[in-house]
Parts: C-alpha cells; sequence; structure tokens
C-alpha cells in the first residue's frame, strides 16, 4: 500500500478516476422539508370522534352469598339459590376453624357472584340445568355425581363461569369432608 500525497495547497485535487464513487457518495443524505407548492395548502388534522359516552360501571358484587339480590330468580333456578343458600349455612354453623371460615368465606363470595348472574339471567340455560342436577346430587349426599357434574361445567362453561365454578368446587370438597 501506497500513500496518495496530498496535493499542493492552491491545487485543485484531479477528477475521480474510473470506478471511483461520485463525490458525497457515503455521506449520510439530510432531509430538508421544502414548504408545499403554492396552491396545494397542507392537509389540516382530521378532528378526533367525539368521545363515546362511558357504560356506567356495572354493579358491585355481593360481599357474601347471604348479600345477593335473587328477587327476579324463577324456576329450577330458584331451587338452585335455596340448596347452595342452605349448605352454606350449615357450612358457615360447623367450621371449625378460623382458617376453614376464611375459606368459606371466599366461597361464599364466589357463589354470591353465581347468584347476581342468575338474578340477572346472565347463565345459559344449558349450565343451569347442570347447576339444577348438581344441587340435586349434593342435597342427597351423592357427591360423586356433584363432582361429575362439576368437572363438567369446567371443561365446557369456564371461560364465563371460572369465579363461581372455583367457589362452588371448594363447597363440594368442604361438604364431603
Amino acid at each position: 500500500f501506497t500513500p496518495v500525497p496530498a496535493p499542493p495547497s492552491g491545487v485543485a485535487a484531479a477528477p475521480p478516476g474510473p470506478g471511483a464513487p461520485p463525490p458525497g457518495a457515503g455521506m449520510p443524505h439530510v432531509f430538508t422539508p421544502q414548504p408545499p407548492p403554492p396552491g396545494m395548502a397542507a392537509q389540516p388534522a382530521p378532528k378526533p370522534e367525539p368521545a363515546q359516552p362511558a357504560k356506567p360501571p356495572p354493579p358491585p358484587l355481593p360481599q357474601r352469598i347471604q348479600d345477593a339480590d335473587t328477587s327476579q330468580v324463577t324456576g329450577s333456578n330458584l331451587i338452585v339459590v335455596r340448596t347452595l343458600h342452605q349448605l352454606m349455612e350449615r357450612l358457615l354453623q360447623t367450621a371449625p376453624s378460623p382458617m376453614e371460615k376464611r375459606k368459606l368465606e371466599d366461597v361464599s363470595k364466589r357463589l354470591g357472584a353465581l347468584l347476581v348472574k342468575l338474578n340477572s339471567n346472565e347463565v345459559t340455560p344449558a349450565v343451569c340445568d347442570k347447576l339444577f342436577h348438581l344441587c340435586q346430587a349434593l342435597q342427597a349426599g351423592d357427591y360423586r355425581t356433584a363432582t361429575a357434574i362439576h368437572v363438567g361445567l369446567t371443561t365446557t362453561d369456564w371461560a364465563e363461569n371460572g369465579n363461581w365454578l372455583v367457589g362452588l368446587k371448594r363447597m363440594i370438597d368442604s361438604l364431603s369432608k
């Protein structure tokens, strides 16, 4: 490699030879914004859509199954409500330890959410039918059948009902002890 001497001061550099990059090649390109041509005004920014009125928040869920409004529940769903109330009372009266009572309070809150859904007719007829049969099994002390129905509900209807299904499972487990 032989270094090329710089041209003497005042002497112009020789033009690039063949195959040499053009002057300015490899240098970053700097964008300079230009005003729009005459007669072509810049477009104004689109106006934002008016905000939709916010939906009112849903009513708060009850603290416990005992506090849930069930005034609109009818038919076989009323039997479900009554059965769950009776079983919850029985469990709360026989809870042996503070830890068991805390667990049952959680169950009560979760089942309260179920009763709210039943009251507002937000549970599908198929799920209501399964709940009716599950409650019949619980009243009869048939925890195996109740568990089987519960497993069926968790595999087909978990997305909409997971919260209260957890509470129902814990109730079944507590009753079967």
